[in-house]
């Protein structure tokens, strides 16, 4: 049997007892028999109305999770269109050097190489223009709180192998440059 906890600060009781929901139905006009003057506006379960703010969390975690992937991808797009233009910019460059002796292998790491450069001095711009508008937030509003350095460095990090994965393609695309075809490109 349900037995009445002490009064909240609203005025309001909680009963608490294990029971289906059938059971709650059976023994809320028991309950009023029991403390006249009472009225029932919610037979939940605690569980459940523990579980709403997780839930709430967990759909912005997701949303949030979303545009961090979004972001990625485009990062990541923005990468690979730079440096396949890069290469097909360059195409002679690269035949010239494929013809002086340089390996296909040589070709794909140099534009990676270049590449991931370009993706770490994104990533610290980025990061530093974070830290500054996170110390502004900090400054200007309530209940912001202070970034962690290591989130700022583990995100840096995981661009800068964004960058090193988009480049691979136009990098291997670089090292299949024919030497011929490269010198006929105007």
């Amino acid at each position: 049997m349900a037995k009445p906890g002490p009064p909240s600060g609203n005025g309001s009781r909680i009963a608490r007892g294990r029971c289906r929901a059938s059971a709650q139905r059976d023994w809320v006009p028991t309950f009023r028999l029991m403390i006249p003057r009472t009225s029932t506006t919610s037979t939940s379960s605690t569980a459940r109305r523990a579980g709403a703010p997780s839930r709430r969390r967990r759909g912005w975690t997701a949303l949030v999770a979303g545009f961090a992937t979004v972001a990625g991808l485009l990062a990541a797009l923005g990468v690979f269109g730079l440096m396949s233009y890069v290469v097909r910019q360059e195409r002679r460059e690269i035949g010239v050097r494929l013809a002086l002796g340089a390996t296909p292998a040589v070709m794909t790491m140099m534009v990676v190489t270049r590449g991931v450069r370009y993706a770490i001095a994104g990533s610290a711009a980025g990061a530093g223009l974070a830290v500054l508008a996170g110390r502004w937030l900090l400054s200007s509003s309530f209940g912001i709180r202070d970034a962690d350095s290591l989130v700022v460095l583990g995100i840096a990090m995981a661009l800068a192998l964004i960058g090193a994965i988009a480049s691979w393609w136009p990098g291997r695309q670089a090292g299949r440059v024919g030497m011929l075809e490269a010198m006929s490109v105007e």
